[in-house]
């Protein structure tokens, strides 16, 4: 009896043994049932980038049970898959364009710690697909035409096609008709304006940078003199008057014409030029200006001028009015005169004045009341030369 009660306890034991066995694997085969893992979508800000453009990848994870996910990026490449070191977030910005050299595929790797998830996404790269425009000219001159063209390339090799447009001050630009060659040749062009070129590769447009085209009219410019002839310290005031239909801004150089180059005059940089005095310039002189508005220049008609040289004596007094105690110094200055055998005449009142009065200066003094005029005559190996009438006035002394 007893070897029986053992042996169905010890049945007993063995069968709950192995219940509690089953209900633990189904337990714990219950929880991993339980767990989802998570789910990505990745996707691309744009997948074709070119110059200094990237695209940003974005992660789209979900996981059912709210786990906490981790995010592990990769660079795909036929040799194999490389790790981008601390890319762990839910998006990745690419490279530039122009420092990738072949079209990459990248990786996302989504895991909650026990499953995971992975995406892909391929970007195209243009690194090298450029548009620049030149022109036969930049500024031209009234009106005309000039030749543009594209200078567009492509890495991959891909036709280029070519869409010209002209720059509108109001509403889109359109396209020119029938321009659409790597060069197109303008109408005639009558105003300052604008051009660009729009470049297709097959997989997207590339716009240029507007080129100026500058319409540009020369100055006009004439030259007008005070005077043509002068004599002794008389000097010339040359003017320039400058007109265009653009109202720019001139600059202005004077010259001298030369016998064989013309010579440049150092600072005469205005409107207006004054020429020496005739006695440091005699003869015939010959001017012109260049007037310029940073586009064109244009030089004016040429003018003469004839200088002839001349003695001229300035007469002046230290005081115009003095007592009869008092006297009064007079100077004569002479220009133009050669100062090696200079003789002075002295006259008061048109009377020659002979007792010592032979210098440049003159002192009267002891005058009556009354007014006196007082000339000099000065003579040099050209002739003789009259000074202006200086008048003295003498007054009684004050008592």
């Amino acid at each position: 009896m007893k070897n029986l009660k053992k042996s169905v306890l010890g049945k007993r034991m063995k069968l709950a043994s192995y219940l509690s066995v089953v209900f633990a694997f189904v337990l714990t085969t219950s929880c991993k049932d339980d767990n989802h893992g998570p789910v990505v979508n990745l996707t691309a800000s744009d997948e074709n980038i070119v110059g200094e453009e990237t695209s940003i990848l974005t992660a789209d994870a979900s996981d059912e049970d709210g786990d906490e996910l981790t995010y592990e990026w990769y660079l795909v490449e036929e040799s194999g898959e490389t790790k981008i070191s601390d890319a762990t977030g839910t998006t990745y910005t690419t490279p530039q364009a122009k420092d990738l050299t072949e079209n990459v595929t990248y990786a996302v790797v989504v895991s909650d710690h026990e499953y995971s998830d992975r995406g892909t996404v391929t970007i195209t790269v243009n690194h090298n697909f450029e548009v620049s425009v030149t022109a036969s000219e930049t500024v031209i001159l009234d009106v005309g035409s000039v030749v543009l063209t594209a200078i567009g390339c492509d890495s991959n090799d891909s036709e280029l096609s070519y869409s010209w447009y002209q720059v509108v001050t109001e509403g889109d630009d359109s396209p020119i008709d029938g321009a659409n060659g790597v060069s197109y040749t303008t109408e005639e062009i009558t105003e300052t304006t604008s051009f660009y070129v729009v470049v297709n590769n097959g997989i997207e447009d590339l716009t240029s940078e507007p080129i100026e085209i500058i319409v540009n009219q020369a100055p006009i410019v004439t030259v007008t003199a005070d005077q043509t002839e002068i004599s002794g310290s008389e000097q010339v005031l040359l003017t320039a008057t400058a007109e265009d239909g653009d109202n720019t801004e001139f600059t202005y150089q004077w010259y001298l014409v030369g016998e064989s180059e013309d010579t440049l005059i150092e600072g005469a940089t205005e409107a207006t030029y004054t020429t020496p005095i005739a006695n440091d310039n005699v003869g015939t002189s010959i001017y012109y200006v260049v007037v310029s508005d940073a586009y064109h220049e244009t030089q004016s008609e040429a003018i003469e001028i004839v200088a002839t040289h001349a003695v001229e004596v300035t007469l002046a007094a230290d005081v115009l009015t003095i007592t009869t105690a008092e006297s009064v110094t007079l100077t004569a200055t002479t220009l133009g005169a050669s100062h090696d055998n200079l003789t002075y005449t002295w006259y008061q009142d048109e009377g020659n004045i002979t007792d010592g009065a032979n210098e440049s200066t003159l002192s009267v003094a002891n005058l009556e009341v009354g007014e006196y005029n007082y000339y000099v005559i000065v003579t040099d190996d050209s002739g003789d030369t009259t000074s202006n009438t200086i008048t003295i006035t003498v007054t009684e002394v004050a008592i």
